[in-house]
């Protein structure tokens, strides 16, 4: 099984991938005059930051096309709860910058992938 399953199909394993928790508060978050926090919490999400190392141009559409939907099914492995965990996420910015020419592929190869999961 890959690191990471989208839409429950195995996608190639990033180089990193680094686990993010985050709270949403509502707009009524603050501090009063005090200097006390008060805080209305409305969600607890999770964040998957991943990074891959140089891929052929096929093996960059497979992972850019795994990810075209608006909102997927991630499984991924949660630091919170300690086993693998499935959820509705969406994917932020992707970033692939250009490697390199390959004279002998006739093609450029790409230095890596980033892309972000937010959970929904």
């Amino acid at each position: 099984m890959a690191i990471l399953q989208i839409n429950k199909i195995d996608i190639a394993d990033p180089k990193t991938l680094t686990w993010d928790i985050y709270d949403l508060d509502s707009e009524e978050a603050g501090r009063n005059q005090l200097g006390e926090m008060f805080r209305d919490r409305v969600a607890v999400k999770r964040k998957i930051n991943c990074t891959w190392g140089p891929l052929e141009p096929y093996e960059m559409a497979e992972l850019l096309q795994a990810m075209d939907e608006v909102f997927f099914t991630l499984s991924y492995p949660d630091a919170h709860d300690g086993e693998y965990r499935e959820g509705t996420f969406y994917v932020g910015d992707r970033s692939a910058p250009v490697y390199m020419w390959n004279d002998e592929k006739g093609k450029y190869l790409w230095e890596g992938l980033t892309a972000n999961f937010i959970e929904r």
